[in-house]
C-alpha cells in the first residue's frame, strides 16, 4: 500500500482529506495548472517547473522557500511532486486561511508605505522588525503600544 493511501489515525486517506479541503473549481484550477507546466509530460513537476506555475497564480516564492515547500510534502522523496503532493501543498501551504495579525501586519506595511511621510518597503521592515518584540515577522497590538511608548 503506498504511503499515500495509507489511512491516518483520523481513518482518512490524503485523497479524502484533499478533496474535503478544495472545492471542485479549485481541483480543476490546480489540475489544468499541474499539466500545463508538466512541460515533459512525466505526471511530476520540479521545482522550476513549480515556480512557474505561483508565479502564474500571482504567487512569488523564492526557489529556497520552494524547496523547503516541496520537502515537506513529496512523500516518495523524488525531488518532484506528483498531482497529489501537488494537492497536498496548495492545501497546507497555498489555501490556508489568512488570520487577522497577517491582514493586521500587511495594512501597517502599506499604510507605512502611501500614507504621511512615506517610507520605503525596506524601511517599513525595519520598523516593523524593530517593533517585534516576539520575533513572528508581525505586530500585534501590545508590541505596537509598546513601540509607541518610550520606556524610560
Amino acid at each position: 500500500m503506498s504511503r499515500r493511501r495509507k489511512e491516518k489515525s483520523s481513518g482518512s486517506t490524503l485523497e479524502e482529506d484533499l478533496l474535503r479541503e478544495l472545492s471542485r473549481e479549485q481541483m480543476i484550477e490546480y489540475f489544468e495548472a499541474f499539466q500545463r507546466y508538466d512541460h515533459d509530460g512525466s505526471g511530476t513537476i520540479d521545482i522550476a517547473e513549480l515556480s512557474d506555475i505561483m508565479t502564474s497564480m500571482g504567487l512569488h516564492v523564492r526557489e529556497d522557500d520552494l524547496d523547503v515547500l516541496i520537502r515537506q510534502v513529496d512523500e516518495d522523496r523524488s525531488g518532484n511532486l506528483d498531482f497529489l503532493e501537488f494537492l497536498n501543498l496548495m492545501v497546507r501551504h497555498i489555501n490556508k486561511p489568512v488570520t487577522k495579525d497577517e491582514i493586521r501586519s500587511a495594512f501597517f506595511s502599506t499604510i507605512l508605505t502611501t500614507r504621511g511621510d512615506r517610507m520605503t518597503l525596506e524601511e517599513a521592515n525595519e520598523m516593523i522588525a524593530a517593533a517585534d518584540i516576539n520575533g513572528d515577522g508581525m505586530i500585534n497590538y501590545e508590541e505596537f503600544s509598546a513601540a509607541l511608548v518610550d520606556n524610560e
